[in-house]
């Protein structure tokens, strides 16, 4: 009995134990769950304060003082860029409840002491997201009239504002993610200058330059407008629209957009370009205009459409070919790469992986009297799987043979092509083929 009693004791304080140590957990986890939102209202509070001592601080005493800094302002973009800087006004004030800087005639200077780049109107918002970023994030950015001189020297070497550029060096794209970054980046009657003094050419000037860089979370907007001088072409206006991956690792990584591009050149005199690069081909004279768009996808051409117009060409394709002289060739040029699974995204497949080509409304006229007349016809190429050979197919509503054949003589073909050409003797026309 003595030993019954005992064991219950023993029981009856094991769970005597077991409640009190529940007990005071529960009270330590109520206090706790009580005390939580008191604690981050306390934290919200000590932020918030934090936040008006240092917005009233920039009020009342950085900005209004701010042109005392101009000086140190210099030294630091000559350290930044590695080359002489100076900015004649620095001032500021507030666009609402955010921070705007003013800079005029801001001079960045080559290695020759020549103006490399020259900002008359500098003016630059600075958004709140620049605190939780913990870097420059710009509500607006907008660079008025600036000069750009782009130079190649005689050795090859590339300067863009007096600064050197390796083109071969591989980069981390901060720069241009930073760009993509920012909200709102306008350029307003800009002018850019391209100087070769590898090719000994005058000067190229690009007047008129304006363009819009619109940011949001991953979508993008883009507009670039140009006048190059008149005996060159008309001015460019050139636009494009695109999203990026969620959480992407570089946003300007372009083999993960996928977006559309707009590009319009009217009246270009394609042999006064001769001057600036070369063709792969002799040009002795000729105009162009193109208005094309092409829609993209993780570095696959997903569609692209121009409306082609040439006049006047006088051209050799190859050295040991007939001279073509064309009057006239208009048309539409559409192609596409078809989807496939096997193709790795972000690779260019080139077509390769399936495609499809079409002419609509194709035709052109030679000086000598050959004509084509407008004609419609497209190719697609579906590549083979599982050991199975690629198809490819051909389609027309109307095509006039003996032409195509004439106008052989003026194309770079291969000695096989000709001589499958002369063996074959195309002629007559095809129809619904």
């Amino acid at each position: 009995m003595a030993s019954d009693r005992h064991t219950s004791i023993s029981l009856l304080s094991r769970v005597a134990a077991t409640w009190r140590t529940l007990g005071e957990g529960y009270r330590r986890f109520n206090a706790a769950a009580w005390s939580l939102p008191s604690l981050l209202l306390k934290l919200m509070l000590a932020v918030y304060f934090l936040f008006c001592i240092a917005f009233l601080a920039l009020r009342f005493f950085v900005l209004p003082n701010i042109g005392q800094y101009k000086g140190e302002f210099e030294q630091m973009a000559s350290r930044a860029l590695g080359k002489p800087v100076t900015v004649a006004r620095l001032e500021a004030s507030w666009d609402g409840l955010r921070p705007h800087l003013e800079l005029g005639e801001v001079v960045v200077r080559d290695k020759d002491g020549r103006a490399a780049l020259n900002l008359p109107g500098v003016s630059a918002t600075v958004a709140w997201r620049s605190i939780p970023a913990f870097g420059l994030r710009l509500h607006q950015l907008e660079i008025r009239q600036p000069d750009l001189d782009i130079r190649r020297d005689i050795d090859g070497k590339l300067y863009i504002a007096g600064l050197p550029i390796d083109l071969s060096a591989e980069t981390d794209g901060q720069g241009a993610d930073w760009v993509l970054l920012q909200n709102e980046i306008v350029i307003r009657d800009g002018r850019l200058r391209w100087n070769d003094d590898q090719r000994k050419t005058s000067e190229l000037s690009l007047q008129n330059v304006n363009l819009v860089l619109q940011n949001g979370w991953r979508h993008h907007r883009f507009q670039l407008q140009a006048t190059p001088p008149e005996k060159l072409a008309a001015p460019v206006d050139v636009r494009a629209d695109f999203v990026h991956p969620f959480f992407a690792q570089r946003i300007s990584d372009v083999r993960q957009w996928k977006g559309e591009l707009y590009a319009d050149l009217d009246n270009t005199d394609l042999a006064a370009w001769k001057t600036y690069f070369d063709y792969p081909f002799e040009l002795e004279r000729g105009s162009c205009s193109i208005r094309a768009w092409l829609t993209f996808d993780h570095a696959k051409l997903a569609d692209f459409t121009a409306d082609l117009r040439l006049s006047d060409v006088f051209a050799r394709l190859r050295k040991d070919l007939v001279p073509l002289d064309l009057l006239e060739v208009k048309g539409r040029i559409s192609a596409r790469e078809e989807p496939s699974d096997e193709h790795e995204p972000g690779t260019p497949a080139f077509g390769m992986q399936g495609h499809s080509i079409s002419l609509t409304d194709f035709s052109l006229k030679t000086r000598d009297g050959l004509t084509l007349p407008e004609t419609t016809v497209s190719e697609s190429y579906t590549p083979g799987k599982n050991g199975a050979p690629g198809t490819t197919k051909i389609a027309t509503k109307q095509l006039d043979l003996n032409v195509l054949a004439s106008f052989s003589k003026y194309l770079p073909l291969s000695t096989e092509q000709r001589q499958m050409l002369a063996d074959f003797s195309p002629s007559g026309q095809l129809q619904d083929f």
